[in-house]
């Protein structure tokens, strides 16, 4: 017969089936939500002499490493929105902006690009080692250009 320990059972994030000791995820897990990674929990084992009533047992340590997927989606540091003002004419000047993913590993990574409203690629992204990105214009900006 297989049966959590006392600290197993405050997990709930598993079950386990006493005939079997097969463990089961008991509900949905977050990597994120997680306060360590990997989870480890004892499980005990027992089995009974069916006439003398003498009980053995073990334990062990089970340790579950809980793998990342990519389930959420990568926020910038203002959710608002930016709104920059530069004066016309001029080369050089650049604008810092971030944005965070609360995945791990390759699922955490962020990229950045420009996807419209710069017709004439009068604008560039440059990112740092730290992941901030800097807006830079790299041509001069003529207002009278822009509709």
């Amino acid at each position: 017969m297989y049966g959590p320990t006392t600290a197993f059972s405050h997990s709930c994030r598993f079950t386990i089936d006493n005939e079997t000791g097969v463990i089961t995820t008991a509900q949905m897990i977050d990597r994120e939500s997680l306060q360590s990674n990997p989870v480890s929990f004892m499980v005990t084992v027992q089995d009974r002499h069916p006439t003398s009533n003498i009980v053995q047992s073990a334990m062990s340590m089970v340790t579950v490493w809980v793998n990342d997927v990519n389930d959420n989606s990568p926020r910038f540091s203002q959710p608002g929105g930016y709104h920059v003002s530069f004066e016309e004419n001029l080369v050089g000047l650049t604008f810092s902006f971030s944005a965070v993913d609360a995945d791990s590993g390759m699922n955490g990574e962020i990229t950045y690009d420009i996807i419209g409203g710069d017709p004439m690629n009068q604008f560039s992204l440059k990112t740092n080692d730290s992941g901030d990105v800097t807006l830079e214009i790299d041509r001069y900006l003529d207002r009278e250009n822009f509709t």
